[in-house]
Order: C-alpha cells, then sequence, then structure tokens
C-alpha cells in the first residue's frame, strides 16, 4: 500500500477524536502516518496523542477547518494525503477506494469518499459528494499544482467543494471514491465547534462572492 498521511482537524472533542483514530488504526495499516491539528483543545488531547506517538500541533481556537487542515498539509511527507474530519469512523477498504479514485497521469490526484451510499452509487452531483464528504485526498504534485485550501473557510463542505472546483480549473479530474466506507457521529459538528451551522452558512457566502453559485455545475 502506498504510505499516507492522514491530517485531522480536531476542535476539542477528544471523545470522538480517539474514536476516529483507533479506527484509523485499526483499517489503514502501517504505511499511514496521522497529524492531529488541534485548534483550542484541552490539554486532554495533546496528552493522549503524546502517549499514543501521534504527531500534534496545537493552534488558536479561533482558526478554522481550512486553515488548520493546512497545517498538517505543510507538515506532510508522504506523496498521499488525507485530510479527515475527527466525526468520522472508517471502515475496512477505505483507504484503497480513495487511491484507487485518485487515479493515475496528470488528470487525476484529487479524490472525495462520500458520507453515505446515496453519494457514492445513486449519481449525486459531484458538489454534493463533495460538501457531505467524509474526506478529501490528495497527490502531493496535485497539491503543488492547486495549492492549499482557502483558509477562509470554516466548514469542510465548503473547503472541500472549493478546492474540487480549483482542481478542476488546474486540469485535474475530481472522482467521488466507490464509498461509504465511513460513519458519522451522531450529532457532530464539521468545522466550527460552536456554530457549524452558521460556519456553513458563511461560507457559502464566501463560496458566492469568489465564484459565484453557479460555478458549482463545473466540479
Amino acid at each position: 500500500m502506498v504510505r499516507t498521511t492522514v491530517v485531522i482537524p480536531s476542535f476539542n472533542r477528544p471523545e470522538r477524536l480517539m474514536t476516529c483514530i483507533h479506527a484509523l488504526r485499526q483499517h489503514a495499516g502501517r504505511e499511514t502516518d496521522i497529524i492531529v491539528v488541534a485548534t483550542g483543545s484541552s490539554s486532554e488531547t495533546a496528552s493522549w496523542c503524546a502517549r499514543s506517538g501521534i504527531a500534534y500541533i496545537a493552534l488558536p481556537g479561533e482558526v478554522g477547518f481550512a486553515e488548520a487542515c493546512n497545517k498538517g498539509l505543510r507538515l506532510a511527507m508522504t506523496d498521499t494525503i488525507v485530510l479527515l474530519g475527527e466525526d468520522w469512523t472508517v471502515f475496512p477498504g477505505w483507504l484503497p477506494s480513495l487511491q484507487d479514485a485518485l487515479g493515475t497521469g496528470s488528470r487525476g490526484g484529487v479524490a472525495i469518499l462520500p458520507g453515505s451510499p446515496e453519494d457514492a452509487f445513486n449519481g449525486t452531483s459531484a458538489f454534493e459528494a463533495y460538501s457531505g464528504g467524509a474526506c478529501l485526498a490528495m497527490r502531493r504534485q496535485a497539491m503543488e499544482k492547486i495549492g492549499t485550501l482557502d483558509p477562509r473557510f470554516r466548514s469542510g463542505a465548503w473547503a472541500f467543494a472549493d478546492y474540487a472546483l480549483r482542481a478542476k480549473l488546474n486540469g485535474c479530474d475530481p472522482k467521488p471514491a466507490r464509498g461509504p466506507i465511513v460513519r458519522r457521529s451522531d450529532g457532530a459538528g464539521y468545522g466550527d465547534r460552536d456554530d457549524p451551522l452558521g460556519a456553513i452558512v458563511l461560507d457559502r457566502r464566501t463560496f458566492a462572492e469568489k465564484w459565484s453559485l453557479e460555478s458549482l455545475a463545473i466540479i
């Protein structure tokens, strides 16, 4: 299996983070590095990561989802990098599915793992797959062409949609993986821990001002 780095932004939810990482270690194999980027987290999270041998970065609490991801992206040393929310639990086969979707050649290099069977198999639009997706995977070559995530986005939904559009405009063809091989925690917020829905509304406005909502059809 190709060596992979999994970057997990954490928003002071130690129980969910531990559940996420336990599943990763069970279903990702030894060829996987883990980087936790914690914003406003307690010492409990830092201590647990240290005991578990997991790379840990602490950031101020006001840092959003995309900026937290970028910190991990810049530290990753592998060719394949996965951004995974701490609200998700992976199951067998999730990583090979993502790696297959990354494809080969100049148009490959970006993939999403949808969060539901409908997203994966029933003709869900690319935007719906990205905005509801569990994780985003990229090859280093693609990241060097596209760049990192836009730090203005505080939610995973719009950060991933924005990245997919930028990938398309830079000659890549982002693909949904054949999933779902993940499960989201009940009541989980994705990104802004205090007001996840508010973050999504603001991010939608940011996306519209940057691209226009009609550009979603390009993805």
